[in-house]
């Protein structure tokens, strides 16, 4: 029956012509209540919603997790991207991809969908949203292109450079490239006396005094010298001055040189005075006659070097023992002894005195550095620790100490400048190092040259050892370290930009850049909302709505669905609202229920449309106007409610009686069955009457008093010749029987029920 009446409708409504857009319902007279130009059902008037919009009058748009026709789909973005309502495609976020907008830009893009490259130069990379460049040490301007400029090195360029002598810094590392000159960590210090060029390691040439510059070792000649190492006299022999224009003063016999500048007569050894004319006496000898003679058992002195000339035996007739030391011999005649070259005195039991060598230490040692001490004999130098040569004119190599320079310093080689002391070992420690080999920092708070000075860094910050700048830990900045790194910046130098946080209370940790998320969101980036059943900070707070209801991950406050409101969603929308929160009034007429949910009017039978405001169309009838009437003649009519009905006037099962003669048979049916009943009911009455009667008069005929009339009644119905007789006839009976009459009237007026029925039909 049911697939018959619905074949019905379907066939009715293919029937139905179409309707323009914008109509509905019979002869297409009603406008669609649908907004933005939606189309509605022909036959019914319901709205068609499209894509991305609901309600009864397709007035809401999909919430923004929901997409597609009405609204039924689940958006699949995460919340880095939006859905599009209409079709749920997820239009990400700038820096992000994918279908979810779940995927961060590669390295190398930034941008909406990823598709701007990063021009960023020297491989560095950059903001996946901005495309902004994130410089590395030593590189600045937009597109970390320049170097730092001269003076500035590391991230940002943010650091000086702490160089001295003109030296400059590596721009990225901030390392100090010392010129020519100069030596150090800082290259404070100039090259030691003798040695020049880049990191001093040129020995200098300069002789008679000269002095060279430590940049480019180019010789000072001392006055009276010439020449690229001022080995050549600046005046022919004999002559000194200004233009060399004076004569030397000096006796040729004994003198060496007269000096270019001053005149001086350097004497050789074994003469003396100021022109050199004079030998030494008997017991003086070498340079200037200064040296004293120690010759014995007079020996004879070499003026010269000292030297002391004896033999075995001595005398006139060599009859005396020499006593000489260390196998010398002494003068034949004089006794005296002749010491080989390197000692000396009367026995010939002493060596030349420092600086002194040869026969008679008469010749000078060339040894250079005070320390160094030469052979006796041969006049060969012996270095002392730090220098080297045949004069032990070289100072050792930076990281090269001791005699002859043979070993190399212990020292840390990084935390040093100029590695050791050449002659002591001892290391020279950088600023900010300590120990016997600078192998240590200084302590936590101490700092400078041997960790000697004190600093205050807050907040765990340690000072640098070397200039006592405060270095402070992550996520802290200012010259004490008191200072939170600034908005969306973190750790080391507080030079990183915090991580997208998607929802963050503020911004991300000024420490770690760990995402601080705001109440109802998690995960490493806060693009997680809370998941269902959870809100609050960390999601740590369950949720309490009911009947569908989800809370908001931020408050914890419940969205109810529709048709429901109350705190926690437990309360039904009152009559005549509907939706969300139930703040929309139904619009239902023809006392039709609405739907809480969305407001859907649920019509009565016989009623259609939108708002229930339509009467089914012509030969339709029932719940939703689905029926179809099917009456079986032409005295029938289509009820919109109840289907076939008698026409107007007419009555019976075939609807082909007039209601007249329909109601005079309803009435002659009712009059007999009263008559029937009364009829009935008085014998009963009679019966009941004598029985009373006679049980009374027993009891109470002693005092009976009077005379009692007894009343008898026939079984025949009630009519105008059979009225029951009485042992009086008074005219009593004659008004008894009027009353009945019409009271019976009354009833059948009462009675017809069927009138009214026929009644509202013909309404």
């Amino acid at each position: 029956m049911l697939f018959a009446l619905t074949l019905s409708v379907l066939i009715f409504h293919w029937s139905s012509p179409a309707c323009p857009k914008g109509k509905w319902g019979p002869e297409c007279k009603n406008d669609c209540p649908c907004p933005h130009e939606v189309a509605c059902d022909p036959l019914i008037g319901v709205c068609f919603c499209p894509a991305g919009w609901t309600g009864q009058f397709c007035e809401v748009q999909c919430p923004q997790d929901k997409f597609g026709k009405n609204c039924k789909g689940q958006c699949n973005c995460s919340r880095r991207g939006t859905c599009d309502r209409v079709s749920g495609a997820c239009h990400c976020s700038p820096g992000w991809r994918g279908s979810s907008c779940d995927t961060q830009c590669p390295a190398g893009t930034y941008g909406t969908a990823c598709s701007s490259r990063c021009r960023c130069k020297h491989g560095e990379n950059c903001d996946p949203v901005t495309g902004k460049c994130h410089c590395s040490s030593g590189w600045t301007d937009d597109l970390c292109s320049s170097p730092c400029p001269v003076g500035w090195w590391g991230v940002n360029c943010l650091e000086t450079c702490d160089c001295n002598n003109g030296a400059t810094c590596d721009h990225m590392t901030g390392q100090c490239k010392c010129l020519a000159g100069f030596r150090g960590y800082r290259c404070k210090n100039e090259c030691p006396l003798g040695t020049y060029g880049v990191d001093c390691t040129e020995a200098c040439k300069c002789k008679n005094g000269g002095t060279c510059s430590p940049i480019s070792g180019r010789c000072t000649c001392a006055e009276g010298w010439l020449g690229d190492d001022c080995s050549e006299p600046a005046c022919p022999d004999n002559k000194f001055g200004p233009n060399c224009a004076q004569l030397c003063s000096c006796e040729a016999t004994g003198t060496d040189r007269c000096h270019p500048g001053t005149g001086e007569c350097f004497c050789k050894k074994g003469w003396a005075g100021e022109t050199c004319s004079l030998e030494c006496p008997f017991n003086m000898y070498g340079k200037n006659c200064s040296s004293s003679c120690q010759c014995l058992n007079g020996a004879f002195c070499n003026p010269v070097d000292g030297s002391c000339s004896c033999a075995p035996g001595y005398g006139t007739l060599c009859a005396l023992e020499c006593n000489c030391t260390n196998g010398m011999g002494c003068h034949p005649q004089t006794g005296e002894c002749v010491c080989q070259p390197g000692w000396r005195g009367l026995r010939c039991d002493a060596t030349c005195p420092d600086g002194r060598y040869g026969l008679n230490c008469t010749q000078t040692c060339g040894c250079q550095h005070p320390g160094a001490s030469c052979h006796p004999t041969t006049g060969v130098c012996t270095c002392g620790p730090g220098y080297h040569g045949q004069e032990c004119e070289k100072p050792c190599e930076n990281g090269i100490h001791g005699t002859q320079c043979r070993f190399r310093c212990s020292c840390v080689w990084s935390n040093t400048e100029g590695g050791c002391d050449p002659e002591t070992s001892e290391c020279f420690c950088k600023p900010g190092y300590r120990g016997v080999n600078c192998e240590s920092r200084c302590h936590r708070g101490r700092y400078g040259e041997n960790c000697s000075r004190s600093c205050d860094c807050k907040n765990d910050g340690s000072c640098h050892p070397e200039t006592g700048k405060c270095q402070c830990e992550r996520g802290w900045s200012g010259t004490d370290c008191q200072s939170p790194c600034l908005l969306n910046y973190y750790g080391s130098k507080c030079n990183q930009n915090c991580p997208p946080c998607v929802h963050r209370n503020g911004t991300c940790d000024h420490r770690t850049g760990a995402c601080v998320c705001s109440s109802g969101w998690r995960g490493p980036l806060c693009d997680r909302s809370c998941p269902q059943g959870r809100w609050g900070f960390e999601c740590t707070n369950a949720c309490r709505c009911r009947n569908g209801g989800e809370c908001k991950p931020e408050t914890g406050l419940c969205v109810c669905q529709p048709g429901w409101t109350g705190e926690d969603c437990s309360q039904p929308c009152a009559p005549g609202f509907f939706g969300y929160n139930c703040q929309q009034r139904c619009h239902c007429r023809n006392h039709a229920s609405c739907r809480p949910s969305d407001g859907f009017c649920e019509c009565l039978p016989g009623w259609m449309g939108p708002g229930c405001a339509q009467m089914c169309p012509e030969g339709l009838y029932g719940l939703q106007c689905l029926g179809v009437c099917s009456c079986p003649s032409d005295q029938f009519v289509c009820h919109h409610v109840d289907a076939c009905t008698c026409r107007h006037g007419f009555g019976g099962d075939s609807c082909d009686e007039p209601l007249p003669s329909i109601i005079a048979r309803l009435e002659l049916s009712r009059q007999q069955h009263f008559v029937v009943g009364i009829t009935v009911g008085l014998v009963c009455l009679i019966v009941l009457a004598i029985v009373v009667c006679v049980v009374y008069r027993r009891r109470r005929v002693e005092v009976q008093r009077g005379e009692r009339s007894v009343v008898q009644f026939t079984a025949s119905p009630p009519s105008s010749e059979g009225m029951p007789k009485t042992g009086k006839s008074d005219g009593q009976d004659d008004d008894f029987w009027a009353e009945m009459l019409q009271e019976q009237k009354q009833r059948k007026v009462a009675d017809r029920e069927p009138m009214h029925h026929y009644d509202l039909i013909s309404s």
